[in-house]
């Protein structure tokens, strides 16, 4: 075969023939389709205008929407081209005054694109685009797109969208990737303080904090029910929904799935249901933690995940903690249809409602868990409250006010310590005081609450575990210490001195 089909790999004899009556520089362009070339144009200005001669984000953007070149940037080819910003390697700021022509926001995209910059040594982004804090700067957002977007190394800040516009920073009506970004201090009239979209959103590495939205999603609003939110490595904190009647969500809104690991969702705030995550749809956590959120006059302080015309709505957990949430009336920590823990610890949080300080949901089932100190102030299930099923296996409800447990039914399961409940508890539950220590980092991804020496949970549980590892993927049951059971919780002790309280803290 000639040297020119090899380049190729093939194809039809009539392709064959063609492509060896060409030269080879020529066969070489034949081969490579539209599909397999991406343009990269540089951005070697930080005006957030024109400039003869120069390639500014904006003339950048053109240059990707109408595949033309524009003053001193490359034409794009439509082939998901490159936005290149690397170029600059110190604090730098492109600072918008007004919005793209006829458009809702600054930048208004309509290829598939990716925007880079350069981050520092601690990962953090030299390149901010944000609104201009100038007095007579119009409302406007920051970036909209129609086509797939991905954003990396970049600080979005200061977008304004207002008059029922979505998206204060970010507006996109396609898929969007956020790589080691921050999305900071934006507002929304409408929805999105930080991010609206109608497709998949996938956060890497990054930071959505500080945002604003009136009615859903102070940090993040997904409109699609069949999309998916995934956060991972990525904190989403200190954001905001201002309105009574709004649907709420104060880190994260979503009318599809939410997929979390890694992160970190803390202090969110919602005017109504869902301080940290409001969804119809379902939640996975998996070694993340969910702190400090507030559902000022609904339910779910960290997760509200109720549907009545969706079964699938649903929250469940990993190697998770869910500690010091509240929630105006029902589930402090989670409020949901279904609810499923596993190796989590679920403490300190409140409900001012009927029920479910630590969780309110219809069924729940809890595997090697530690249910501690969380309160329910006008209802009986201070630990859990669930009406229609529920089993624990292997897991700490103890120190909730004023019950560990409130349901019309008994509990299933075993191997579990359980202080108080209003129904019954399974056969074999052990009612004693499992000896937890303080909230605290004691290894692995979260928080854990360590059992202290003589905890009646230690080698209480059963000799084969259904899992292998505790909260912090350690041995379950402990490896070396001629232990044969494991631990009651979602801890399992590895030695006499785990925790080591003297390096607890980081300080080997």
């Amino acid at each position: 075969m000639a040297a020119v089909d090899l380049l190729c790999g093939g194809g039809s004899a009539s392709v064959l023939r063609a492509k060896r009556l060409l030269p080879l520089a020529a066969a070489m362009a034949l081969c490579l389709s539209p599909g397999t070339r991406a343009a990269t144009i540089t951005v070697n200005s930080v005006s957030a205008g024109s400039v003869g001669g120069m390639c500014t984000i904006v003339d950048a953007v053109t240059a990707v929407n109408t595949q033309a070149a524009v003053n001193g940037c490359a034409p794009g080819d439509s082939s998901n081209d490159t936005i290149d910003l690397t170029g600059f390697t110190a604090s730098t700021t492109i600072a918008f005054t007004q919005a793209a022509s006829g458009f809702s926001h600054a930048l208004a995209l309509t290829k598939a694109v990716t925007i880079i910059g350069a981050v520092d040594s601690g990962g953090m982004p030299y390149v901010t685009l944000e609104r201009s804090f100038g007095p007579l700067t119009p409302t406007f957002g920051l970036i909209e797109t129609t086509a797939a977007l991905t954003l990396e190394g970049l600080t979005l800040s200061n977008g304004s969208a207002q008059s029922g516009i979505l998206g204060g920073a970010i507006l996109a009506g396609n898929t969007l990737v956020v790589n080691h970004s921050v999305i900071i201090s934006n507002f929304s009239s409408s929805a999105g303080g930080g991010i609206a979209a109608n497709n998949d959103v996938t956060l890497n590495h990054s930071t959505v904090s500080g945002n604003t939205a009136a009615n859903a999603g102070g940090g993040i609003y997904s409109t699609s029910p069949t999309s998916i939110v995934r956060i991972d490595f990525s904190t989403i904190s200190g954001n905001l929904t201002t309105s009574a009647s709004g649907l709420g969500g104060g880190g994260i809104y979503s009318s599809g799935s939410v997929v979390v690991g890694n992160s970190t969702i803390s202090n969110n705030i919602s005017a109504t249901d869902g301080g940290g995550i409001n969804t119809s749809n379902s939640v996975t956590l998996s070694a993340s933690t969910l702190s400090g959120n507030t559902a000022q006059a609904g339910a779910g302080g960290a997760v509200f995940a109720i549907n009545a015309k969706n079964s699938n709505s649903s929250v469940g957990a990993s190697a998770s903690t869910i500690n010091g949430n509240s929630a105006f009336t029902d589930g402090g920590g989670i409020n949901a249809n279904d609810a499923s823990l596993t190796n989590s610890t679920i403490t300190g949080n409140t409900a001012n409602g009927s029920g479910g300080g630590g969780v309110h949901s219809s069924t729940v089932s809890l595997n090697y868990c530690t249910v501690f100190a969380n309160t329910s102030q006008f209802g009986l299930g201070g630990g859990v409250d669930f009406a229609i099923s529920g089993t624990a296996n292997g897991t700490i409800l103890f120190g909730n006010t004023p019950r560990d447990v409130n349901s019309p039914i008994a509990l299933a399961g075993s191997f579990d310590i359980i202080a108080n409940s209003t129904s019954g508890i399974p056969a074999g539950t052990l009612i004693c005081d499992p000896m937890l220590g303080t909230l605290g980092n004691y290894g692995g991804f979260t928080m854990t609450l360590p059992l202290m020496n003589g905890s009646c949970a230690l080698d209480a549980a059963s000799a084969t575990p259904s899992l292998t590892t505790d909260q912090r993927g350690f041995a379950r049951p402990a490896v070396g210490e001629s232990r044969f059971k494991a631990d009651i919780g979602a801890f399992e002790r590895q030695a006499f001195e785990d925790p080591d309280l003297i390096f607890a803290n980081g300080f080997e």
